[in-house]
């Protein structure tokens, strides 16, 4: 093999190696969806994907309210750190354990319009105290 077609080589390698380490990044700048405070969104401080966000907060107090016999419910996140709130509407089966106080994260799209969060999942966030009660199940 002479030096020309060795040379060939390397570049097309390069080049192969360039496009799809750009093909991962690309697709995972899009797909990621980051964590907010409900103080970032409410100050529309958030960046990330355009198509879903995700925000962390507090079930508040009697906040939730079943609309109707659907599966539609209208609560409330708060941010413990700055007390703010952020309305939240929720179309689907709720986790068994959501409550009032439960720590959760929602995904969905803010409407600035009507001041709503428009969440399409609920993620319950586990509380330390059961990390504690295994722990000490497990003798530790």
């Amino acid at each position: 093999m002479d030096n020309k077609n060795k040379i060939k080589i390397i570049l097309i390698s390069i080049i192969f190696g360039s496009m799809v380490i750009y093909l991962m990044f690309s697709s995972l700048k899009e797909t990621t969806v980051y964590y907010h405070t409900v103080s970032e969104v409410l100050n529309k401080d958030i960046h990330g994907n355009p198509m879903g966000i995700r925000v962390s907060g507090v079930v508040k107090e009697n906040s939730i309210k079943k609309v109707n016999e659907s599966n539609e419910y209208n609560f409330s996140i708060v941010d413990n750190s700055t007390n703010r709130e952020l309305k939240v509407f929720y179309k689907g089966i709720i986790p068994d354990n959501f409550k009032s106080g439960s720590p959760v994260v929602v995904e969905g799209k803010m409407d600035y319009q009507k001041n709503i969060f428009y969440a399409t999942t609920i993620l319950l966030k586990c509380p330390s105290k059961y990390e504690k009660k295994v722990l000490k199940e497990e003798g530790k």
